[in-house]
């Protein structure tokens, strides 16, 4: 309802705020799309905003080493410590399983009729995980 209150006024994208990729990758304001039994409860947000004529967007994310959960440990694929707080260097294997959940998040939004999907590197794992990035067919690759 809240959405689709927002589209009445016929804007022409409304972004959905960030969903998490893995369970482990969220914070406590995030929403999650890792499981496919999120995809039709998304599905009706995305039709109730279609109906008012308006296309719908969706952040993907890993809270990384920025995570806020206590009980938890967060994560980078450096190790570094984010505002004093010590984080877990992630395998290499661990980066390429975080790489297919994003991939795997993506497909299931296309599948909740996402129209644009933004993949949100705020956690400190992308960038570092691929190196510098200089050019964008650079990046495409990564991506692909």
């Amino acid at each position: 309802m809240h959405y689709g209150a927002r589209a009445l006024g016929q804007v022409g994208l409304i972004m959905l705020e960030v969903h998490a990729v893995t369970q482990q990758g969220k914070d406590s304001g995030s929403l999650g799309i890792w499981s496919d039994e999120h995809i039709s409860p998304l599905q009706k947000v995305v039709q109730a905003i279609h109906d008012q004529g308006s296309k719908v967007g969706l952040q993907l994310w890993h809270v990384g080493r920025k995570g806020s959960l206590p009980q938890e440990t967060a994560v980078s694929a450096s190790g570094l410590p984010h505002r004093e707080r010590a984080t877990s260097a992630l395998s290499l294997e661990e980066i390429h399983n975080l790489v297919l959940a994003f991939r795997d998040a993506a497909v299931r939004a296309s599948q909740a009729g996402i129209d644009v999907i933004e993949f949100r590197q705020t956690a400190g794992i992308a960038t570092a995980a691929v190196g510098l990035i200089t050019h964008g067919i650079q990046a495409e690759e990564i991506f692909a």
